[in-house]
């Protein structure tokens, strides 16, 4: 369960660069970088909620490797 904070904390800065960005404190995110950061926090839900699952299943190594191997 320590990914929580840790997933926490990635997204807080990611939404935070967005938001900054958006009020013009940070400097712009093109559409390229919008659509790279987009996917990379996509990314990282995914992996998080089949974290949190896999905690309540217990599930073998392989599962967990195979969901963040499709996800990168």
């Amino acid at each position: 369960m320590g990914g929580i904070a840790l997933f926490a904390g990635f997204v807080g800065a990611g939404l935070l660069v967005f938001g900054l960005s958006l009020l013009g404190v940070w400097p712009p995110i093109g559409a390229e970088d919008r659509k790279l950061l987009t996917g990379v926090l996509a990314g990282s839900m995914f992996v998080f909620l089949f974290g949190l699952w896999d905690d309540r299943r217990e599930l073998p190594a392989w599962p967990q490797f195979a969901a963040q191997f499709g996800a990168a």
